[in-house]
């Protein structure tokens, strides 16, 4: 099954922020801009902006109030988007098996800072970072993004 879909999430002091969906087989990407210009420019940031949010990043410029949210959002459903971009995006690209992932590991804090090798897990062997692992998006998470409003506003781009 595929999908795109674009949703207008609301507006920010540097315009209005807008979030694609593709999932193709089985793969979910969602990319994100705040408010894009003709010129093929934004007025805020692009692809992965959720990272410019402190509730994800540390480092994060915005806050989720920053958000005034559009027509079929809420501050609440936009935070559970949110969360479920964070925990499923790229979820074809995954650096630890399930057990790593449970067991909270990342390849940043469990390799070998001299030769990149991962250390194993100790369930199954799987050396995280070796490969890129596939994390199957659940049904009702896909479910859940398919059935989310259209967007109310034509982005110049995304």
């Amino acid at each position: 099954m595929e999908s795109n879909k674009i949703v207008h999430i609301g507006r920010m002091t540097d315009g209005e922020l807008f979030a694609k969906i593709t999932i193709k087989d089985g793969n979910l990407s969602i990319r994100g801009v705040v408010g894009p210009m003709k010129n093929g420019d934004s007025r805020g940031g692009c692809e992965q902006v959720i990272m410019e949010f402190k509730e994800y990043d540390k480092r994060g410029y915005y806050s989720l109030a920053d958000i005034t949210p559009a027509i079929h959002w809420t501050p609440e459903a936009i935070k559970f988007f949110f969360d479920v971009w964070d925990e499923w995006h790229l979820n074809d690209l995954q650096a630890a098996c399930e057990h790593q992932r449970e067991l909270g590991w990342t390849y940043e804090e469990h390799h070998d800072k001299k030769t990149f090798q991962g250390e194993p897990c100790p369930i199954c062997g799987y050396k995280i970072g070796s490969a890129w692992l596939k994390k199957e998006v659940p049904g009702d998470v896909v479910s859940y993004l398919n059935n989310l409003p259209d967007t109310d506003i034509t982005p110049t781009w995304i």
